[in-house]
C-alpha cells in the first residue's frame, strides 16, 4: 500500500524527529511505496509566517480565566495587539533566518532579538485563539497543558475560535496529503499534551479522505505506549484518538504487515488494536524475540532539512532502549519495553555514517531513557577510532563510573553534554525514590560529576523532580544548596535545569502501592487519557494531577534559577532548554569561561 507516514504536531521543529524517519526508512527497506511528511514542520513555518500573524484579529473574550504561566503571556488591550502584531509580521522571517544562520546564531545578543520576536508571534496567536503554542507544549483555553479529559481534547479538535491549528492543516496538510494520494497513513504522537493535535490532524484527514486507514505505530516517546490502556482500549474507542488502529507495543514487524495488508486481514497483524463495525478488536501480543534490534537506518530524504529552525541539523538517536537502573518507584518506562536492546556497533556505524554522508549531519543526540557507562565508553572508542566526526549528547545517570578519566575520554570522543535524571539530593527523599542503592553519597557523585564535566568542557542537564508525596520542606532546601554550591562550576558551561512535577503513572511500584507513598485515593474517572498521570490524594489532602503546579515551589525554583541564569537572559533560557540548542550552545561556548546564560547585560 502506498503509505504517508507524518508526526504529530508537537514542539517547535528544531530538528526533524526520528520515529517518522524510521518507520520511512522501514518501509521504504521492504520496497514498500513510502513518503514522510513533517506536519510540524509545515504548520509552524505557516503560523511563524507574515501572512499568517497579519492575518490575526484581537479576542479578548478567548483569554478570559485562562491558566497559562505568566512569564510566557502578558495583558495587551486592542491598539497594543495591532502594534504586536505588525511587529511581530514585520521581523518573524528575519527571526527564523538567525535561527538558520551559523554566523548569526551563537551571536548571543541576535539570538535573544530573534526569541523575543518569536515570543511576540506566539503573544499574537494567543490573543487572537487564547492558545499558547510554547517551543515545547501547547496551553489550550480553560485547561492550559491538561488535556488528560477526553471530552475536552475532542472539544478543542473542532473548535475553529481557540484552535489555530484547523486553518493550517487545511491550507498545509491536506493539498500534500492529497497530491500522494495514499491508502495507509503512519502517525506517531510524542508526548500525551499533543493529543489535541493529533485528533485535529486525524479528523481533518478522516473528513477528506474518509477511505484512507490511519494507524499510530506506537514508535512515540518513552511517556507515550498504548500498552497502559490496553484494558480500556475495547471499552472506550475515544482513545483510539481519531485513529483506525493503533500497535499496543511498538511493532516493526507488524508495521510491515499492515503495509503489506488489506482492512480484511488486520485481524492477523500482531499487536494491533483496531476497530471494526465499532468494535475493538486487540490482537495476539507481541513477540519480542522476532523484532530486529536497529538494522533499519532512518530516512530522512523526503523532508526539506534547511527548513529546520537550526543553524545545523542535529538527529536524535538511540544506544539503548531501556533504562539499565529501572528501579526508581516512580517510573513505569521500563514496563513498556518487553525486551532489552542496544545498538549493535556495525548498525550504529552505520547509522552515523549514513546521517553524515547523506545529511552532512555532524550532530547526535543519543536520547536513551538511561545509557549505561560501559556503553558510553564503547560508543566513544566507535568516535575515537576517526572514522566519524561528530558531536553529540547522551542521557544517563548520576553514577560513580563517570571518573574524570572517563569523563576526558567522553570529551575526546565528541560528546558535549550529558542529560541526566538528578530527581532529588536529600537521602530520605532518595530512599523513598529508591532513586540509588547510594543515596547517602548520592549528591557527593553529583557533585563531583559537575566539577568533572565542567572541567573537561562537557555541559549538564539536570532534570529534577517536585513534589514527590513523601517530599518535605527541607529536601527541597537541600536541592537549592546543592545547586549554590556548585555555582563556582557555572561560569564555565551552561547548565540546564528540568523543573518536573511528579504525576503517578500506571504500571508503576507506586501504583500498585500507593500506601507506602502518602497517596490515600488514586482517582478513577473513566474520562481520563490516562496515559502517562492518574490524579490522586495524599494524607495531607494534596491533589496531584497532571498540569498541576504549586505556588509553593516558586521561592526554591526562582532561587535556583537566578543561580544558573542571569534574569536579563531569561528568555534565551526558556527558549533554548529542553531542544537540541542546548547541544549546540555548550559546543560553541563549552569550557571556554564563558556562559551566555550567566552573561549580564
Amino acid at each position: 500500500m502506498r503509505t504517508l507516514v507524518i508526526n504529530s504536531i508537537g514542539s517547535m521543529p528544531i530538528q526533524p524527529q526520528p520515529t517518522p524517519a524510521r518507520t520511512t526508512g522501514l518501509l521504504k527497506h521492504n520496497d514498500i511505496p513510502a513518503f514522510q511528511l513533517d506536519a510540524g514542520l509545515e504548520l509552524w513555518d505557516h503560523i511563524l509566517s507574515p501572512q499568517y500573524l497579519s492575518g490575526r484579529t484581537y479576542q479578548p473574550q478567548q483569554i478570559s480565566g485562562n491558566r497559562h504561566p505568566p512569564n510566557m503571556v502578558r495583558p495587551v488591550g486592542k491598539a497594543g495587539f495591532a502594534k504586536l502584531r505588525d511587529e511581530a509580521a514585520k521581523n518573524i522571517s528575519e527571526a527564523k533566518a538567525v535561527l538558520r544562520d551559523p554566523a548569526r546564531f551563537y551571536d548571543i545578543h541576535k539570538l535573544q532579538w530573534a526569541f523575543g520576536i518569536i515570543r511576540q508571534a506566539q503573544q499574537v496567536i494567543y490573543h487572537a485563539y487564547g492558545t499558547f503554542i510554547s517551543h515545547n507544549i501547547t496551553f489550550w483555553p480553560g485547561i492550559g497543558a491538561d488535556t488528560n479529559r477526553l471530552s475536552d481534547s475532542f472539544a478543542l479538535s473542532s473548535n475553529k475560535d481557540c484552535n489555530p491549528f484547523i486553518e493550517t492543516i487545511e491550507s498545509c496538510i491536506v493539498p500534500v496529503v492529497e497530491q500522494f494520494s495514499p491508502d495507509l497513513i503512519c502517525i506517531d504522537i510524542q508526548w500525551s499534551w499533543e493529543t489535541v493535535q493529533l485528533l485535529t490532524l486525524n479528523l481533518i484527514l478522516k473528513k477528506h479522505f474518509p477511505s484512507v486507514h490511519i494507524n499510530c505505530t506506537g514508535h512515540g516517546f518513552d511517556q507515550f505506549s498504548f500498552s497502559r490502556l490496553t484494558d480500556r482500549l475495547k471499552q472506550d474507542s475515544r482513545l483510539f484518538l481519531g485513529c483506525d488502529s493503533l500497535f499496543v507495543y511498538p511493532s516493526d514487524t507488524g508495521v510491515l504487515q499492515l503495509a503489506s495488508s488489506t482492512p480484511d486481514s488486520l485481524n492477523d497483524i500482531e499487536n494491533l488494536a483496531h476497530i471494526k463495525n465499532g468494535i475493538v478488536q486487540v490482537n495476539m501480543p507481541l513477540n519480542p524475540e522476532a523484532e530486529p534490534v536497529d538494522a533499519c537506518i532512518p530516512d530522512y530524504s523526503d523532508l526539506p532539512l534547511k527548513r529546520y529552525l537550526s543553524p545545523h541539523l542535529v538527529l536524535s538517536d538511540r544506544l539503548s532502549i531501556r533504562c539499565y537502573w529501572a528501579k526508581c518507584h516512580y517510573c513505569s518506562i521500563n514496563a513498556d519495553k518487553p525486551v532489552k536492546r542496544t545498538s549493535q556497533p556495525k548498525h550504529l556505524i552505520d547509522r552515523l555514517k549514513t546521517y553524515r554522508e547523506l545529511y552532512n549531519c555532524r550532530h547526535i543526540m543519543f536520547l536513551d531513557e538511561a545509557c549505561h557507562p560501559d556503553l558510553a565508553s564503547q560508543t566513544a572508542d566507535t568516535f575515537l577510532d576517526g572514522s566519524i566526526d561528530c558531536t553529540w549528547s547522551l542521557r544517563t545517570r548520576v553514577d560513580s563510573r563517570y571518573t574524570l578519566s572517563a569523563l576526558q575520554k567522553l570529551h575526546l570522543a565528541g560528546c558535549r553534554e550529558l542529560i541526566i535524571g538528578l530527581e532529588a539530593v536529600h537521602p530520605e527523599l532518595l530512599e523513598s525514590m529508591h532513586k540509588t542503592d547510594h543515596p547517602d553519597t548520592y549528591a557527593d557523585t553529583a557533585a563531583e560529576l559537575v566539577r568533572s564535566c565542567s572541567s573537561v568542557g562537557i555541559g549538564i542537564h539536570f532534570c529534577l523532580l517536585l513534589g514527590f508525596p513523601t517530599e518535605r520542606d527541607h529536601h527541597l532546601d537541600s536541592l537549592v544548596s546543592f545547586v549554590r554550591q556548585q555555582a563556582p562550576h557555572l561560569s564555565r558551561t551552561p547548565l540546564y535545569l528540568s523543573f518536573n512535577h511528579f504525576r503517578l503513572t500506571p504500571g508503576s511500584y507506586m501504583y500498585h502501592n500507593p500506601g507506602l507513598f502518602n497517596i490515600t485515593e488514586i482517582v478513577s474517572d473513566p474520562e481520563l487519557f490516562n496515559m502517562d498521570s492518574i490524579p490522586c490524594i495524599t494524607v495531607d489532602g494534596r491533589k496531584i494531577a497532571f498540569g498541576i503546579r504549586p505556588l509553593k515551589y516558586l521561592k526554591h525554583t526562582e532561587t535556583i534559577m537566578r543561580l544558573i541564569a542571569d534574569r536579563s537572559k531569561r528568555l534565551l533560557y526558556d527558549m533554548t532548554c529542553k531542544s537540541p540548542y542546548e547541544l549546540l550552545l555548550k559546543e560553541e561556548f563549552g569550557g571556554k569561561r564563558l556562559n551566555p546564560l550567566l552573561e549580564k547585560k
